[in-house]
């Protein structure tokens, strides 16, 4: 070889070299940058006022590290969605962190995004082949404020890890095409959209894009190319029809509002063209953006409006030649991305919603970064261009900044909601609910009251009473209970609090309390809390038997619910039965150790069984964890 190539060849090399260095150090710089843009939701707690109580915080399943869970999670949905993965990732975030801070879950989305943004980025650059492009792209899916809603809220880590495995499925498909087609990239194609779909349904467009990919490469779209597909359809379709299935049993399709079908026509044409302007100017962001409110029989001008605005941009598309490749791929890739949340289906009360936004934007995203790409070879516009994304990066990142305190907690969130929606009756009471799981009862009461002011409904009322109850304004309470029912008469919850607050009265009258009880149970046949409480009830009756019965039926709906063990306990004891007593007290205790009331009443049944020193050793302890009742015991029989 000679000298001359030699030279060639290293010179190559090290082109090579400083090309990779430069790609690295362009990545970490965008990372460094998306980095600091979500630091703030790192300080956010749980959202325990919107889901994350479902997902996490009340979620016993997770705290179960075994397979019989990852085997429950994998055979049925949770909470109105299938995404066996993303409830398993939450049981490893236990197993590890428990639930003593917020932080590890939060720190565990901002990740999964990071990651997110590093596929993006050598997606954009495997599949156009421009650095330039991949970066903008990247720069954008990163920051852009519309997606502070999936990384800031931990119930939809779905988002994140569904988007994860998307991503590597597109790779590989990218990888297929590159390398002759070789099988085992098609393998991996389908294994990774499998474990997306196992995330979240919303995986089910692949195919598609698949076929949009197709198209970008010039590749013929024939008979061959849809066959090699079929397999992915057929996973969209299964994966598809569980998503609607479960999503109507929960109930989801019930709360959107209903409108004609030319008016579901404007809505979805509306929600199209929403995420389009908000893409370029996300500004007024909202984490509920309700249906409109029909003036009469119209829909505001702007849902009229939306079909002109979508034709005005497929004109575009179609008029500018030059670049329609490019433009149909992203403006399809888009369009497809959101096909299934874009209220065809109506789901919900939120006509949009910014989290539908995350992988969507990303066919956006690369229009911008090609004509970024395009417009900066023609040097008289390159410094103009690159002070103007400058700009607009800064901005884009301070608003996520900002954003991500929003998601602190249920208040800053709903409080937002409630301003910028004064006149929803929904977004002041879930303001009321929010304070009301602060502890602000007053605050509560107050956002309850203006809520109802627009709307009479069972739930705000009911919830109104709650906060009067912890107030400890029990006739008022009652009084809300009485107009829940009034509102909805098989709103078993109402007769519930209605027969709790009763019994908080100085003389409760357990005749009504038992049939109000009765009444809830009539309603919800498995209210375990209605039963457990209707035994204590028919005690105070002494129709020991029946308050027996209602015990051990609360036991068979919540096997490991300590009041209703220490609830049969006194209904034992009532009996005389004290050896079973004690042993129903004591599996309370196990259940909860800290349940002082359990031990002081462990510690008569032992008492009546002539074991003193036991008894007074469980009085000790019921003291020590604040049973008063304990201190007179002491003095009385354990001298």
């Amino acid at each position: 070889m000679s000298k001359n190539n030699k030279k060639n060849q290293k010179l190559k090399k090290q082109k090579a070299v400083n090309s990779s260095n430069k790609t690295y150090f362009i990545v970490f710089a965008i990372i460094v940058l998306t980095f600091l843009t979500f630091l703030n939701s790192l300080k956010n707690g749980f959202m325990t006022s919107w889901d994350d109580n479902k997902y996490i915080i009340e979620n016993t399943l997770i705290r179960d590290f075994s397979l019989d869970t990852f085997k429950y999670f994998f055979a049925n949905s949770y909470f109105a969605n299938y995404h066996p993965l993303t409830m398993i990732s939450y049981v490893f975030e236990y197993k590890f962190f428990s639930l003593s801070s917020a932080i590890p879950f939060h720190f565990d989305n901002l990740l999964l995004h990071l990651l997110n943004v590093i596929l993006v980025f050598y997606l954009i650059k495997n599949l156009t082949g421009k650095i330039e492009i991949a970066v903008i792209t990247t720069v954008l899916f990163a920051i852009h404020p519309m997606h502070v809603e999936s990384v800031a809220w931990l119930s939809e880590r779905k988002d994140l890890l569904y988007s994860f495995f998307f991503l590597l499925s597109l790779q590989a498909y990218l990888y297929y095409l590159k390398n002759g087609n070789q099988l085992k990239y098609l393998i991996f194609c389908f294994v990774f959209f499998l474990l997306s779909l196992l995330s979240k349904s919303a995986a089910a467009p692949l195919p598609i894009i698949l076929i949009l990919i197709d198209y970008y490469y010039g590749k013929q779209i024939n008979k061959k190319t849809i066959i090699e597909k079929l397999p992915f359809f057929l996973l969209s379709l299964i994966f598809g029809y569980i998503a609607i299935q479960t999503q109507k049993n929960f109930g989801a399709t019930n709360m959107a509002p209903t409108f004609p079908a030319i008016d579901r026509l404007f809505l979805v044409n509306y929600s199209l063209i929403f995420y389009f302007i908000k893409f370029f100017l996300p500004i007024n962001l909202c984490s509920i953006y309700y249906y409109p409110i029909k003036s009469g029989s119209s829909l505001p001008v702007e849902y009229y409006l939306s079909p002109l605005a979508l034709l005005l941009i497929v004109f575009l598309i179609y008029k500018i030649k030059e670049h329609r490749k490019t433009l149909i791929f992203g403006a399809l890739f888009f369009f497809f991305m959101l096909v299934m949340v874009i209220q065809i289906i109506p789901l919900g009360r939120s006509i949009t919603s910014d989290r539908y936004t995350y992988l969507p934007f990303v066919g956006l995203s690369l229009i911008v970064g090609y004509f970024y790409s395009y417009f900066s070879n023609k040097i008289k516009f390159k410094s103009i261009l690159n002070i103007f994304f400058l700009a607009v990066t800064i901005v884009f990142s301070v608003i996520s900044y900002y954003r991500c305190e929003i998601w602190q907690n249920g208040v800053t969130l709903f409080s937002d909601v409630a301003e910028k929606n004064p006149n929803q009756s929904h977004a002041l009471a879930a303001l009321g609910y929010a304070k009301f799981e602060y502890n602000d009862f007053e605050g509560s009461i107050d956002s309850y009251n203006k809520s109802l002011q627009l709307k009479k409904d069972a739930e705000a009322f009911n919830n109104r009473g709650n906060a009067k109850y912890r107030l400890k304004l029990y006739k008022e309470a009652i009084v809300d209970y009485d107009l829940s029912i009034h509102q909805d008469t098989n709103y078993s919850l109402a007769y519930y609090n209605k027969a709790a607050t009763i019994e908080q009265l100085p003389s409760p009258d357990y005749k009504v309390t038992e049939k109000l009880y009765s009444k809830a149970i009539q309603i919800d046949e498995k209210y375990m809390l209605a039963y457990n409480n209707r035994g204590l009830a028919r005690y105070q009756q002494n129709k020991l038997k029946e308050g027996l019965e209602d015990c051990n039926k609360a036991l068979q709906l919540a096997p490991d619910y300590p009041n209703a063990y220490h609830n049969r306990g006194i209904i034992y004891f009532a009996m005389k039965n004290y050896k079973k007593a004690i042993e129903d007290y004591t599996t309370a205790i196990r259940l909860n150790p800290e349940y002082a009331l359990a031990y002081s009443n462990r510690g008569v049944a032992k008492y009546y069984l002539n074991d003193k020193q036991n008894a007074c050793m469980d009085w000790q302890i019921a003291l020590q964890k604040g049973n008063t009742d304990s201190e007179n015991y002491i003095k009385n029989y354990c001298k």
